[in-house]
């Protein structure tokens, strides 16, 4: 019995040091696989840069490994004499650089010259920090031709040390605060506060130019985020709305309310759009501006924060309507009573008795590519009177309205613009539609059309000119 009782614990023992022996294998710490690299290869081995599709995926590195967080990938690249490198995000075996993202790099870190084609070696290091392994990746040339980039207006909008001193602090109201830090500037806070950031920019009269910026957050609720353009300039403790709302978020439109991270133009749910236009040369403020009872645990990050002037093809024929620019459009007649003629460097719609007519054209677009719609319209002021612009793929039917596509821009009697003199980007004026951004699920031909009518189109009518669809992505 004895000895049956020593035999039970010696089993128990044994039995007990199996099962830590276990537990702690499971609780050991993950290790990294065999360092390598694998094959670099790229998706391209010649690319010419273009500042029309700055936002685009210009090429793709790749390397043939597995992803491990425990190892850290470093892309080296090499022109000429000069070399850089860039972290690449943990637990990824590839990096696409975008058009302006690989340009800026090219410019700026590796000194090549604008338009004049270079050899880029590329070169992948994969580094465990745990115990200091290296392994390197062979090395591959892409043939580079970098772009002169269109100038940035805004001073400081990377947020990069001494970049705050390009900047005045708005204070609106105590509870929320602006901090420039790890290249942003972020808003914190809570309690209904609202502080804002501006600068001076000057600008030229009638041209037009692009804002935006990148944004990121954890989500908000109960908060504004708002970039105003004005004349007026910004005063301590008083809200700031000159210039209208151009970009922003809002959490009770829908956007900021849940994590986010891109483009504020991609994002933007509140606002005119990030296409501005002034009808005088000088000084404009631009002010960013944000509050609201919670901007979240992480608050609103702004980087990148940009204002360059639109010099993208339009992709609108005859749209200055000079001598000869009213044989690229055809006159849409719907109800008798309104006449569009071309006179001075302009389309005018005029008449009356409910009167419906407009004009349009053939467009090329491609899928899925974002295009902004903008225009100049002016006017004596008009009473019980609309004038829509559309984008559809439905041809245009003489004595037919045209709906496809729902309106996208336009003057509204009934909402409130357009009842009394007006001259300026109908971006700007705009009171009806979804706004001057449009996207296409497939490629191929659409048509633009301009159509106006009411009851009394005002003395001078309703004319349009500087008439722009241009790529935005």
């Amino acid at each position: 019995m004895h000895r049956m009782f020593m035999n039970i614990g010696r089993f128990s023992i044994l039995t007990s040091l199996i099962f830590f022996s276990s537990c702690n294998k499971e609780l050991s710490a993950p290790q990294p696989l065999p360092l390598e690299t694998g094959v670099l290869s790229a998706s391209k081995n010649e690319v010419v840069l273009d500042e029309t599709k700055a936002r685009e995926e210009a090429v793709k590195i790749s390397w043939d490994t597995f992803k491990n967080s425990l190892i850290n990938f470093t892309l080296i690249l090499t022109a000429g004499n000069k070399t850089d490198s860039m972290a690449v995000a943990q637990n990824t075996v590839s990096k696409s650089f975008t058009n302006s993202e690989l340009n800026t790099e090219l410019l700026d870190k590796l000194g090549l010259q604008v338009g004049i084609a270079a050899d880029l070696k590329v070169q992948v290091k994969a580094l465990i920090p745990s115990n200091g392994l290296v392994d390197v990746s062979n090395v591959i040339t892409i043939k580079v031709t970098p772009y002169s980039p269109i100038v940035n207006l805004v001073k400081g909008g990377k947020f990069n040390p001494g970049d705050e001193s390009k900047w005045t602090l708005l204070n609106i109201s105590p509870g929320v605060t602006v901090n420039f830090a790890d290249g942003k500037a972020t808003w914190k806070g809570s309690g209904w506060g609202h502080v804002g950031i501006y600068q001076a920019i000057e600008v030229e009269a009638n041209k037009k130019y692009q804002l935006d910026m990148n944004v990121s957050g954890s989500g908000a609720s109960d908060t504004w985020f708002q970039v105003y353009m004005g004349k007026t300039v910004p005063q301590q403790g008083q809200d700031y709305t000159d210039g209208e709302s151009r970009l922003g978020l809002n959490t009770w439109n829908g956007c900021g309310k849940t994590s986010f991270d891109g483009s504020l133009t991609a994002i933007n749910c509140d606002g005119k759009g990030g296409i501005v236009q002034f009808p005088t040369s000088g000084i404009v403020y631009l002010v960013i501006r944000g509050g609201g009872a919670d901007l979240g645990t992480t608050g609103i990050s702004i980087d990148n924060v940009e204002l360059k002037p639109i010099e993208l093809p339009n992709l609108v024929k005859g749209g200055k309507f000079d001598a000869g620019d009213d044989s690229k459009w055809t006159a849409l007649n719907i109800s008798p009573g309104v006449t569009v003629s071309f006179t001075d460097g302009k389309a005018v719609w005029k008449g009356s008795g409910w009167g419906h007519a407009g004009i349009y054209q053939a467009i090329q677009v491609e899928a899925n590519k974002k295009y902004q719609i903008a225009m100049n319209a002016s006017g004596s002021g008009a009473s019980d009177t609309w004038f829509q612009v559309y984008i559809g793929k439905s041809v245009p039917q003489q004595g037919q309205d045209y709906t496809e596509g729902g309106s996208l821009l336009g003057l509204s009697t009934w909402n409130g613009c357009g009842k009394t003199a007006f001259d300026g980007p109908l971006t700007t004026l705009s009171c009806d539609g979804s706004g001057g951004i449009v996207k296409f699920p497939t490629s191929g031909t659409v048509y633009l059309v301009i159509r106006g009518g009411g009851d009394n189109l005002g003395t001078t009518g309703i004319s349009i000119d500087d008439v722009d669809l241009f790529p935005v992505d």
